[in-house]
């Protein structure tokens, strides 16, 4: 089945690894980050914070799997990670409180009993496809 271009072609395969994904299931996926807040997608009580929750492959059946839209320079509030949490940007600039940035393409690793808050950068929404293990604690 043909598939129009979609500005996260490049991530597929990619996306289909971390999730244990096939990539056609990958790609309905990350075609869903094109209809926030729509379909599937669900709001949050923190302004600007959408999830849309998915089951990912054997690997991380266990695991939380979704995509994370914060709008653009949206705080994420401190919080501290119960379990490992892999978040691979897709798009945007994820501005971490230890003064690090990742960018799309990015896969970055919290492990458990980390500590952070962050934010979305002004230019375009952030958007992360998330693995996430025994969940948050959000602190203050």
């Amino acid at each position: 089945r043909a598939h129009p271009v979609s500005r996260f072609d490049g991530f597929v395969g990619r996306f289909a690894r971390i999730f244990d994904l096939p990539e056609e299931r990958s790609r309905e996926i990350l075609d869903a980050a094109h209809t926030v807040p729509g379909q599937g997608w669900v709001g949050t009580p923190l302004p600007g914070l959408h999830l849309y929750h998915f089951s990912g492959g054997p690997r991380v059946a266990t695991a939380d799997c979704g995509l994370v839209h914060l709008a653009a320079g949206t705080p994420f509030p401190l919080h501290r990670h119960l379990g490992r949490e892999w978040n691979f940007i897709l798009a945007g600039q994820h501005e971490n409180s230890s003064g690090d940035s990742w960018l799309p393409g990015d896969l970055v690793i919290n492990e458990t009993g980390t500590e952070h808050h962050y934010r979305a950068g002004d230019a375009e929404p952030l958007l992360v496809a998330v693995v996430l293990e025994g969940g948050i604690e959000i602190v203050r």
